[in-house]
């Protein structure tokens, strides 16, 4: 916990809606999960890291999907926005199984050990936005609802 104590700190001094969550086992991190500012407005992007040795056992996969049901169904954000380093092929993988779209690419700077330098950037929509696509804008008061006599 004393080594995790200053990114704590620095993590807490950020403004929203930057808020970070660590998953430890026993005193010993071995996940963090972040929201962020995303590129758009009404949209928030979500990171999450896990370390390296408890990698492959769903650690992330449940971080981010508490992530994105929490800005989707508690804060009610319109996308969830996810940044992944194109040689990270699990996140890559987490996006596109959570029905993310690739919207762009950047280049950035890094000393991260196997990093490449270039970062895909995924676009997930709310589902309530995916659902009114998909059925053309669905008006309520439309649909027929069949007269069931007495069941009715």
């Amino acid at each position: 916990y004393r080594t995790c104590l200053n990114l704590i700190r620095d993590d807490k001094s950020k403004p929203d809606p930057f808020v970070t969550f660590y998953v430890f086992v026993g005193k010993r991190l071995v996940g963090t999960t972040s929201f962020g500012r995303a590129n758009q407005v009404n949209g928030i992007q979500i990171t999450h890291w896990v370390r390296e040795s408890y990698q492959k056992m769903g650690i992330g996969r449940w971080m981010f999907r508490e992530m994105r049901d929490h800005a989707f169904f508690v804060w009610n954000y319109d996308f969830v926005e996810i940044h992944t380093d194109k040689s990270n092929l699990g996140s890559q993988a987490l996006a596109i199984e959570a029905g993310g779209e690739e919207w762009f690419r950047y280049e950035y700077e890094t000393k991260a050990w196997g990093a490449s330098g270039e970062m895909i950037v995924w676009g997930i929509d709310h589902p309530a936005i995916k659902f009114e696509n998909r059925v053309n804008k669905l008006i309520v008061g439309q649909l027929h609802r069949p007269n069931y006599g007495s069941l009715g």
